[in-house]
């Protein structure tokens, strides 16, 4: 996985990413969506990269606490995509 670059707001070289689940569903339907959405954040100011987003259809009871899986290899590429995301500059 490639190297996370320092913050370009304040400098700090300490970043992670962060994932946040969201479950929702259509009305009048059975159908329930999951959706993960992926970010580097600087752990010092806050600052926050592009987010990328993916989703996942399932029919019956699926929530976040028991959400349809991702391999390992999917939740890396997102990852990835995010750190991507954040290392991308301006002036590159």
């Amino acid at each position: 996985m490639e190297e996370i670059k320092k913050c370009p707001f304040c400098g700090y070289n300490k970043s992670r990413i962060t994932v946040k689940k969201i479950a929702g569903s259509y009305i009048r339907s059975n159908y329930k969506f999951i959706q993960c959405r992926y970010n580097v954040m600087c752990n010092k100011c806050h600052a926050k990269g592009g987010s990328v987003v993916s989703a996942r259809m399932a029919y019956g009871e699926v929530s976040i606490y028991n959400p349809v899986k991702w391999s390992k290899e999917t939740t890396d590429m997102y990852k990835q995509k995010a750190i991507e995301a954040w290392n991308r500059r301006v002036s590159e």
